[in-house]
Parts: structure tokens; C-alpha cells; sequence
């Protein structure tokens, strides 16, 4: 009888001592996922200040840069606090998609993340952001490579940049050589 009663409260302080284990990886999980995407909304912003849009008319120039976030917002509230900054003296405005209804909807963003949700629609909508002065961006895996512009790959504990230089061109985006010098510049599959 007593060994039983040793055995139930082994078993019982197992039990417990796994839960906190698991509730501790499960939080350290989100921790983590939570500083990635600081991480990657500070790049965006930093996107907006190394990227040089088409020459702008005047009435244009003092339009707000658009950033779009199309699909699932991996970002959660991290991204608000660009709402209240600017960025080549003009505003930043922020806007969630979901899947364009026509193209409008994304060439009117001057940079655009692509969630990893819309990864089955990626060829799709790269078609739509095609010679368009939109700033692509995505952490989808190889979204560089695949034609989009600048990728954020996750590469031991930090964001590495890919940047698609024939795509931005492509667009007539001129990106800062101090973005390219920390970025690894690639050629698309698609040429």
C-alpha cells in the first residue's frame, strides 16, 4: 500500500513538473515568435526609409506610403505604432488585405508583406504587383527567389535579408546600397 502511495504522488509530481515544462517551451515559443516579428516590422519601416520610389508628382508626394499587409497578420499590434510614424516626410499608412478582389488593391500599396496564408496564391499575386512600383516583402521560404523583392529569412535566431535585385528593378524601385550591402542579392528562378 505504501508503495502505491509513493508510485501516485511520483506519478502526480511527474504529471505536474511536465505541464510546467510544457507551458514554459509553449511560452518561451511565443516569446520568441513575438521578438521575430518586432524585428521584422522594424525592417519594414527601415524598408520605407532605404527604398526609392518612381519620381511622384506633387500632389503625390504628399500622400501617405502605404504599407499593406496581405492574408494573415503575423504581426499582431507590433505594426500600430508604424501608423503614427513618417518616412521620407510623408506618413505611413497601414491597411490589412485579403485577397485582391483586382490589382488596384495591391499597386496602390507602395510596400506590400505578404503573409505566409498566401503562399498557395504567391505566383498570383507577384503577377499582379508585376513592373508596379510595390516593394514585396515576405518571409515566406526562397520568396526571393521566387520573384518577389526582399525576403526575411529566419536563420539561426536572426532575420537575414535576400533581395531580389532584377525584381526591384523590375519595378523601379531603387533600394540604398547600405540595404543591399547587409543583404544577400539574388537572381531569380523565374530568368
Amino acid at each position: 500500500m505504501v508503495l502505491h502511495t509513493k508510485c501516485h504522488i511520483i506519478l502526480h509530481l511527474l504529471k505536474k513538473l511536465s505541464l510546467i515544462f510544457i507551458v514554459f517551451v509553449f511560452s518561451e515559443l511565443v516569446l520568441a515568435d513575438k521578438i521575430e516579428y518586432r524585428v521584422k516590422a522594424a525592417y519594414l519601416y527601415q524598408f520605407t526609409k532605404f527604398t526609392q520610389w518612381p519620381i511622384l508628382s506633387e500632389e503625390q508626394k504628399n500622400n501617405p506610403i502605404r504599407i499593406c499587409i496581405l492574408g494573415d497578420n503575423p504581426f499582431g499590434s507590433v505594426l500600430d505604432k508604424l501608423s503614427k510614424k513618417t518616412s521620407q516626410n510623408r506618413y505611413l499608412l497601414l491597411e490589412y488585405l485579403t485577397f485582391p478582389k483586382n490589382s488596384l488593391d495591391i499597386v496602390n500599396c507602395q510596400l506590400i508583406f505578404i503573409s505566409s496564408s498566401e503562399e498557395p496564391r504567391l505566383t498570383k499575386i507577384l503577377k499582379l504587383t508585376e513592373n508596379s512600383p510595390v516593394l514585396t516583402v515576405s518571409d515566406m521560404k526562397n520568396f526571393a527567389l521566387r520573384g518577389g523583392i526582399i525576403g526575411l529569412v529566419l536563420d539561426n535566431q536572426k532575420i537575414r535579408l535576400e533581395i531580389n535585385f532584377e525584381a526591384s528593378a523590375a519595378a523601379g524601385l531603387k533600394i540604398s546600397s547600405k540595404l543591399l550591402e547587409i543583404a544577400t542579392v539574388i537572381k531569380s528562378k523565374m530568368n
